[in-house]
């Protein structure tokens, strides 16, 4: 975008009177312009480091770039003077070939006298930053409107070099306009994210992955709803893991977190999908059942979590075992405010 449109600014102001005035051959006229479109490139190239952020020796590379800028509008001058036969030796035109070493040199004394200890870190862009590439194709337009006003009308490569300039522009602003979409979708699918994982941390269990007790007071009065339409059958499990600070105290903090993590583990294997399990406090799990009337057995449930929950632990190179006891409340049981009862494995 900035090369297309200094490189318009330029042909329609000097290279056009150079090409036109020249009487010489292709390679001649080829090698005239050599000087004046090298020169533009290198003003395009000190217009694009000038707009990038976060590098050093900001006065030097002014400097250098002031130097390379002097270069430009001494070669171009020389060009067009040239071509129109007004060209004389010693004129402002040379004084800029002098003032363009002159300031390179400034420069890269400067620069050699403080040089960066730390490479530079980028910085935030700034209002120059992102509107500096775009000022050279509002200079073209600028020119481009001065010479339609001056002479009427654009000459081909002008009309060819400004459309070329229009549609770089247009592919700028469709890119920056899809990296935006896509921006915005990533930081949207971050967000989403964020907040499935905040509502999932805040209603589950962090050690075991199981429901916390948020959750399975949301979970039970959902289905105190149910029932009351419906009319199922509800029952409660309370797991509660005997002599389990003692275990934790003994073998560590470590192997006792394992361990309800292997109970937990123990329970979803042992019950429904359709059942909710959750981990209310420390030793303590509870487990939702629901069914329909005549089907729900809350007393084999808990008999079949028993014989789950027994046997042998392998965790960090020890065998545990643990005893664990349940408590039952559940309208299955024909009574209006329900059962509870106590059992544990035969064996600890």
């Amino acid at each position: 975008m900035i090369g297309s449109a200094i490189f318009f600014i330029s042909w329609t102001t000097v290279l056009s009177t150079v090409v036109s005035h020249s009487h010489a051959g292709t390679l001649s006229q080829a090698a005239n312009l050599t000087y004046p479109v090298g020169d533009l490139l290198l003003a395009s190239l000190v217009i694009i480091m000038a707009t990038r952020p976060g590098h050093g020796q900001r006065a030097g590379f002014a400097l250098v770039s002031a130097g390379l800028i002097s270069f430009t509008v001494a070669d171009s001058s020389y060009a067009y003077l040239t071509a129109v036969g007004r060209y004389g030796t010693g004129g402002v035109t040379d004084t800029g070939w002098v003032i363009g070493y002159f300031l390179v040199a400034l420069g890269a004394l400067w620069a050699w006298q403080r040089p960066a200890t730390a490479p530079p870190q980028p910085s935030r862009p700034t209002f120059w930053v992102i509107v500096g590439p775009a000022l050279p194709f509002g200079a073209a337009l600028a020119v481009a409107v001065w010479r339609a006003v001056a002479h009427g009308s654009l000459d081909r490569v002008s009309q060819l070099t400004l459309l070329v300039a229009i549609l770089v522009v247009a592919g700028r602003q469709m890119r920056v306009l899809s990296e935006n979409v896509a921006l915005a979708r990533r930081l949207e699918a971050k967000v989403e994210l964020g907040t499935a994982e905040l509502v999932y941390r805040e209603f589950h269990d962090g050690l075991t992955g199981l429901a916390n007790r948020a959750l399975f007071s949301q979970y039970l009065d959902n289905a105190l709803q149910r029932q009351k339409r419906s009319g199922t059958c509800l029952a409660v499990l309370v797991v509660d893991l005997y002599d389990f600070t003692r275990l934790s105290q003994v073998h560590g903090t470590d192997v006792g977190e394992e361990l309800l993590r292997a109970v937990a583990a123990r329970l979803q294997a042992t019950l429904r999908d359709a059942d909710t399990i959750a981990r209310l406090a420390g030793d303590e799990f509870a487990v939702l059942l629901e069914g329909p009337p005549g089907e729900l057995c809350p007393e084999r449930a808990a008999e079949r979590v028993l014989d789950g929950l027994a046997g042998p632990y392998m965790l960090a190179s020890k065998t545990l075992t643990v005893e664990a006891s349940i408590g039952v409340a559940s309208d299955a049981f024909g009574l209006t405010g329900g059962k509870s009862s106590s059992a544990t494995p035969a064996s600890q």
